[in-house]
């Protein structure tokens, strides 16, 4: 008898073993692949986003100085589609959230759905807000970190209008401050932070 027949049977064997170990495991010998369990229940995870660090559940706030810790979240205003008012209140909730949507193509650049009405927020135009049910790519909003002020980074908000981009931040009485000309919108008052919601 070749003598070579025991060892190579015996090298089968253990790859056949290993190969039925690793399916009772959950796992799959897939060249280069994950094993049939991945993803899925332990070890799974959300989508993870390197380039849209603010991804998820925030509040979209006001940068400008304000008396005390209650910092003004943006919220929909409900007489008036095309403004928006603040929830000034102490305990934020649903009502003042917004869902940063990471838009996958574009770097720091998001779809802000106010989270208890559906509806997405940007500027729109002539001084006025967007909201709608129906975003489209003005809805596409870029985040611009500026400067830190308190320990919290200032954002210069902006949208892509064919070849240039719209900065836009907050006036008053609800309306937009926006320009073409980035300068025109670095002021505190214009510019917004972003907190955990």
């Amino acid at each position: 008898m070749n003598p070579l027949v025991p060892a190579l049977g015996g090298m089968m064997l253990c790859c056949i073993s290993s190969s039925i170990l690793s399916v009772i495991s959950g796992g799959e010998e897939t060249p280069g692949g994950a094993g049939a369990g991945a993803g899925e229940g332990e070890g799974a995870s959300t989508p993870s986003y390197p380039e849209h660090p603010l991804h998820g559940d925030k509040f979209l706030v006001r940068a400008a100085p304000f008396t005390g810790d209650i910092l003004p979240a943006i919220i929909p205003d409900p007489s008036n589609e095309r403004l928006l008012t603040f929830d000034q209140s102490e305990t934020k909730s649903a009502s003042s959230t917004m869902v940063f949507e990471p838009v996958e193509t574009k770097p720091n650049t998001y779809r802000l759905k106010h989270k208890a009405s559906g509806i997405y927020w940007a500027y729109g135009g002539d001084g006025l807000w967007s909201w709608t049910t129906n975003p489209t790519e003005i809805h596409d909003v870029i985040f611009e970190e500026m400067r830190e002020d308190n320990g919290k980074m200032m954002y210069r908000l902006g949208n892509t209008r064919g070849d240039a981009t719209v900065y836009f931040g907050y006036l008053y009485d609800g309306k937009a401050h926006a320009s073409f000309d980035p300068d025109a919108v670095q002021d505190g008052d214009h510019l917004f932070k972003v907190l955990d919601a």
